[in-house]
């Protein structure tokens, strides 16, 4: 009960303070539209001070003030309102069809002023530096590469910053290699055993066994030459530039509309 009283309450005196400001401000006008410049002067000072006005209706008064000023040849509090109504906003312009060319002017003059002395931050995107000169190239970094790639197929690919790409390139290079090793040793085990099989009832089964080895061997020989093909083509054409730095890199984005910033990581996982 008690809380809904004071709610109550709080809305009564809320109001009342919002209908005295709408009072006030209404008084200042017809004080201003009357030419009664001292008058707007006093109340103006006095709403500004007691009342929480919104933004537009601040630089409403201040204008007011601005041109009563001006009316009664207070050139610099004249200047004065003007650079108040910028500490509320910046980008506000007179309109020229309320006001004289003149006060236009001397509001122009203020404006240039303020903005010398208090210049606009940086826009966020513009801090987002994009660099498009082109990579250094590390010529004796290239070729030492090309030289492990042609050993091992992908330990080139690491060295120059491909890293998932080479991992998985090696990783089935030494797959096929240990197998095609073993193929070999098979193969020359299973030729060894038909050549030297004298039972005529087991030669064709030993030459069969052999048979199936040699083409195992032989699949496993040109699957790992078609990876290690694959290695140095990928590595010469479609590697990334030797001599670029293979870091964390930032985007960072900036939304007018909710005056928001947002930073978007990148890994480098190059493929």
């Amino acid at each position: 009960m008690i809380k809904t009283f004071l709610t109550i309450f709080s809305v009564i005196m809320l109001s009342g303070s919002l209908m005295g400001q709408v009072n006030s401000f209404l008084e200042l006008k017809k004080d201003f539209e009357d030419f009664e410049y001292f008058k707007v002067i006093s109340k103006s000072e006095k709403l500004l001070n007691e009342g929480d006005l919104s933004d537009s209706l601040r630089i409403e008064v201040h204008l007011m003030k601005a041109i009563s000023h001006y009316s009664l040849g207070n050139g610099e509090e004249t200047k004065n309102s003007f650079q108040n109504i910028l500490l509320i906003n910046r980008k506000f312009n007179p309109n020229p069809s309320k006001i004289s060319p003149v006060l236009v002017a001397i509001f122009d003059e203020v404006k240039r002023d303020y903005d010398q002395k208090n210049p606009l931050p940086l826009d966020p995107l513009e801090n987002v530096r994009t660099d498009l000169s082109p990579p250094i190239i590390d010529y004796d970094h290239f070729r030492m590469a090309a030289l492990k790639n042609l050993l091992i197929p992908g330990w080139g690919q690491i060295s120059v910053g491909n890293t998932t790409k080479g991992l998985i390139t090696t990783g089935v290079a030494a797959v096929n290699f240990i197998m095609m090793l073993n193929s070999i040793s098979n193969t020359k085990e299973k030729e060894s055993a038909y050549l030297n099989e004298t039972n005529q009832a087991l030669i064709e089964a030993k030459f069969s066994q052999y048979n199936s080895a040699y083409k195992a061997r032989n699949l496993l020989i040109t699957s790992f030459a078609l990876v290690w093909l694959y290695s140095q083509i990928d590595f010469l054409f479609f590697s990334n530039q030797v001599g670029e730095t293979q870091e964390l890199n930032t985007k960072l984005y900036y939304t007018p509309k909710t005056e928001s910033l947002s930073i978007e990581f990148l890994f480098p996982l190059n493929w």
